[in-house]
């Protein structure tokens, strides 16, 4: 029987396609066609902006908010005032802005008679909207799954009882808790109060299937692939630290979007240890980032509940090499579907760039199981199915 259900969004950072946008689009491929699936979006979301190029996204209906969260209204004006002096006036106001929130979620559930909330909430504390929404789908009775994707960001204290009253709203409001691996679950619940939480993996497309991206200026080395937000936490100086002075031999192509600041910073970098580094913009539709590179590295070194990419990676049939850290190493099994090293050590994920460089067998063993794994546990089919199943 079609039920209406409404997939909940909440993004402040503007055009970075995030891996909560990807599994999304993943989960509404596997439903939209048996159910009316529709978006809640808060009202700065970039996929709301025109240029959303998502396939299955772009199908099904879409709708902001039409307020503004704390978050954002912080995130607006603290580019043109004093970051202390924004808090200080927006700080009464924070409240109020909830409980309008809560308000607006209740009548758009009511007026679209939505059976069904997925509340894709990203990292831990989480967004507004979206607890606004589980708090307005409690007071209808509708079925509220709340998602988390990320591990939580403050730790269990004295004042816990004060600063995790969220937790305590979504243990009342939310009818299931999912997060995206064994190791983001350990992590909420040592560092927050949320209670009977299930971990349902995420799943990813077959890139392989997608077109090709042509990536320009790409040269006839041995080319080392990055795709995501070019951000601290992922540690992408390791691997520019682990192969200097290979710009002869190796080539390192950098898929993705940042700040301009960190992005100079690596270049700066790359040209001080003898790095050949080349940046692609990333795309804001899913397409084959992988088919040039010879293998793949994650270097994450906080932050990381699972590592979408590193499934995309291998559904490509592509050697992979991440941190030992987070939800990457349930996913790869070292020296056999991948390569795992040690958080942050440079000199060990050189050695391991050089053993997949220089030994092909190698290189073809990890290959082909990666690819095996990726049919086996990771494709969107199994994920779509796991998610039906708490419908």
């Amino acid at each position: 029987m079609s039920k209406n259900i409404l997939i909940v969004l909440e993004e402040i950072i503007q055009g970075i396609p995030s891996g909560v946008v990807s599994v999304t689009e993943n989960l509404i491929q596997g439903i939209y066609k048996k159910n009316n699936v529709s978006i809640l979006t808060n009202n700065s979301h970039w996929i709301m902006n025109g240029k959303n190029n998502f396939r299955f996204i772009k199908k099904i209906n879409k709708k902001k908010i039409k307020l503004y969260t704390y978050s954002e209204l912080s995130y607006f004006l603290e580019k043109k005032a004093p970051k202390f002096f924004v808090k200080l006036c927006l700080f009464p106001f924070k409240i109020l802005i909830f409980l309008f929130l809560v308000k607006r979620s209740y009548i758009f559930l009511k007026k679209n008679k939505i059976e069904i909330v997925i509340n894709q909430n990203g990292g831990w504390p989480g967004g507004e909207l979206n607890l606004a929404v589980s708090f307005a789908s409690y007071l209808l009775n509708i079925k509220n799954i709340l998602v988390i994707h990320n591990l939580s960001s403050y730790e269990k204290s004295f004042f816990s009882k004060y600063i995790h009253f969220r937790d305590r709203i979504y243990n009342k409001t939310a009818s299931k808790i999912i997060t995206v691996s064994k190791t983001c679950k350990l992590n909420l619940i040592k560092n927050t109060l949320l209670k009977n939480i299930l971990v349902i993996k995420n799943g990813s497309q077959n890139f392989s299937k997608l077109k090709k991206l042509k990536i320009n200026n790409l040269k006839k080395k041995f080319i080392i692939g990055y795709v995501g937000h070019i951000h601290e936490r992922k540690g992408i100086e390791i691997i520019i630290n682990a192969i200097k002075n290979t710009k002869n031999q190796i080539q390192f192509v950098i898929v993705g979007g940042g700040k301009k600041e960190y992005i100079n910073k690596l270049e700066q970098m790359s040209y001080l240890q003898n790095v050949d580094i080349l940046f692609v913009n990333l795309q804001k539709k899913p397409i084959n980032f992988y088919n040039d590179f010879d293998i793949f590295v994650l270097p994450s070194k906080k932050f990381e509940s699972f590592g979408l990419v590193v499934i995309e990676a291998m559904s490509c049939s592509k050697p992979v090499i991440c941190s030992n850290f987070g939800g990457m190493k349930e996913i790869i099994v070292n020296n056999k579907n991948g390569l795992l090293f040690k958080k942050n050590n440079s000199l060990e994920l050189r050695k391991k760039i050089f053993n997949l460089k220089n030994n092909k067998k190698l290189s073809k063993k990890l290959s082909k199981n990666a690819k095996l794994s990726y049919h086996k546990l990771y494709t969107s089919d199994i994920m779509v199915k796991n998610y039906k199943n708490l419908f």
